[in-house]
């Protein structure tokens, strides 16, 4: 059973981690609706597959939204800078996530299921332990079945704002 400081500690993690993820949705939204511009990370550098390294929807303003709102965030709710740990393994899950879709030649907007909805909380949990910010061991199992249960995929965000995803 969680007890109360389990539970604000998984709170810390996912609060600024939903948020950011909504941020990054909505930021998405605006860029193909409005057609505004954002550079991709990538380059658009091609693999030895001669495929893109990661893909144009991992973007420079992407990762700048990624760690500025999970630090904001972390700072006004639980008066802690996690956030930019947070903000930088969700970044990292997000584009490893887009660099195995484009070795399995799934297309942008294209789904992988399980590693869509968990790439980001994988990432930052990952990159949380490595660097021993936090060590969550058994605390994660909850974070990933509330992760995995309200993580929505492209498609569904895609319907949600009538987007097409061949834009």
């Amino acid at each position: 059973m969680l007890d109360f400081i389990d539970m604000k500690i998984i709170l810390q993690f996912l609060v600024p981690l939903y948020i950011t993820h909504a941020a990054l949705v909505l930021w998405h939204f605006f860029v193909f609706k409005y057609k505004l511009w954002d550079f991709p990370i990538d380059l658009k550098l091609k693999f030895v597959d001669n495929n893109r390294l990661i893909g144009d929807s991992k973007t420079v303003v992407g990762l700048i939204i990624s760690l500025l709102v999970p630090n904001i965030i972390s700072y006004l709710l639980f008066e802690n800078f996690y956030g930019i740990y947070l903000g930088a393994g969700l970044y990292l899950g997000a584009v490893t996530s887009g660099f195995i879709k484009r070795r399995l030649k799934i297309k942008r907007g294209g789904s992988l299921p399980v590693v869509d909805q968990t790439d980001y909380i994988i990432g930052t949990y990952l990159l949380l332990n490595i660097s021993n910010i936090i060590y969550f061991n058994s605390q994660m199992v909850p974070i990933f079945i509330i992760g995995f249960g309200f993580s929505p995929n492209k498609k569904e965000i895609d319907e949600l704002y009538s987007l097409t995803s061949d834009v």
